[in-house]
């Protein structure tokens, strides 16, 4: 799930329970949480700005909103910046996610490592690692080096309701404005359209 956090910073809901065999051990809507798996009200206002859908054969999508579509209509809609698909060692839970699409041509293609140490209703906790080997160490030992913590918040969106809203059309954005929405700031978070957009995608009351 790197993939997602290194376009952020630089990216029906199941339940968190074991998942079949042959289905990828978490599924749904996901954001990069903003203090781990501590409670952070600004989380669900990330949620309407940019997610990720982690489908059941390992592929995901990751959007961001259309935020000046919204501004202008009130409409919800939400354009793709990033896919590709992962694979999990229940062995090792060490998880590798490749891009196979992103509107970040210098991003395609790329690989991203991690170990998914807890999963729980509202997040997936992982650690990140550079290099295929060092999450082996970790995995085996549980000694940390080289890497650091990414924790993902479950987006408690209705399900049918975001469904309607995602399209299959490329983000338009150039990196640095895609990462505003990607990778945003707290004065974003609780701008007034923000805040509008959080009611319409049905995250707040």
């Amino acid at each position: 799930m790197l993939r997602f956090l290194a376009l952020a910073f630089v990216s029906a809901v199941s339940c968190a329970a074991p998942a079949l065999a042959a289905d990828y051990p978490f599924q749904g809507h996901f954001t990069v949480a903003g203090a781990g798996e501590s409670p952070d009200g600004l989380d669900v206002n990330r949620c309407a700005l940019n997610f990720f859908v982690q489908d059941r054969s390992g592929d995901f999508v990751a959007y961001h909103v259309d935020f000046d579509h919204f501004k202008a209509t009130e409409e919800l809609r939400f354009v793709i910046f990033q896919r590709g698909r992962c694979s999990y060692d229940a062995g090792t839970r060490i998880e590798t996610c490749t891009l196979s699409f992103d509107t970040d041509l210098n991003m395609q293609g790329k690989t991203f490592i991690d170990v998914i140490e807890q999963i729980t209703p509202t997040h997936v906790k992982t650690r990140a690692f550079d290099e295929m080997a060092q999450a082996e160490a970790f995995a085996a030992s549980g000694k940390s080096e080289g890497d650091f913590p990414i924790t993902y918040f479950r987006c408690p969106f209705d399900a049918a309701k975001i469904a309607g809203a995602l399209t299959g059309t490329s983000s338009p954005l150039d990196v640095e404005a895609r990462n505003r929405f990607t990778g945003p700031d707290a004065t974003l978070l609780q701008d007034a359209d923000v805040l509008r957009l959080v009611k319409a995608t049905g995250l707040a009351p």
